[in-house]
């Protein structure tokens, strides 16, 4: 289990500090291309309360979905939707705003997860007795059903790779 933790710790480490939504990718951007005040990362405190309630209704509600394809396309579809949006203000806020709110919520997710994991971990240890056999404990992860926390875990990662992904190409006039 530490393994798996361990792996996804890492692939969302990746994520958070990969900024995509910085606006300093392109200058010619469909996004930014006459706005370049959106040219530096925008404050989450620039949004209203509404905003951020409804961008973080949709993450979540996006990652309880266990089917990753419907995940996936689902997500895709509702960011290309917003990013392709007449107003290319709108456009670039949203991505913020988004970018922003998956951060704080994968990285909430993350701990959530962490700390479920080691006390899971240590409690396994402790009624399995396994402590001193790695053999046996890499067995265990890997045939072990994944807990709720790391279905959401993956769910969150998953879905900020493919945000950053599809948030560049928008800005790169590729949508």
């Amino acid at each position: 289990m530490k393994s798996l933790l361990g792996f996804f710790y890492f692939i969302f480490s990746l994520s958070v500090n990969e900024s995509v939504c910085g606006f300093h990718v392109s200058g010619t951007s469909s996004l930014v291309r006459n706005n370049p005040s959106l040219n530096s990362k925008a404050s989450i405190n620039e949004f209203d309360s509404s905003q951020r309630d409804e961008v973080t209704s949709l993450i979540m509600s996006l990652s309880e979905e266990k089917n990753d394809e419907v995940r996936r396309n689902n997500l895709s579809s509702l960011l290309k939707e917003r990013l392709n949006q007449e107003n290319s203000i709108e456009a670039a806020r949203f991505a913020v705003l988004w970018d922003t709110t998956i951060i704080e919520i994968g990285s909430k997710v993350q701990e959530e997860a962490r700390k479920k994991a080691e006390e899971s971990v240590t409690t396994e240890c402790e009624e399995e007795n396994i402590n001193s056999d790695p053999e046996v404990t890499s067995n265990l992860d890997s045939t072990r059903i994944k807990s709720a926390e790391e279905l959401k875990l993956w769910a969150m990662i998953d879905m900020m790779i493919q945000s950053k992904h599809i948030i560049k190409n928008a800005m790169d006039g590729k949508l």
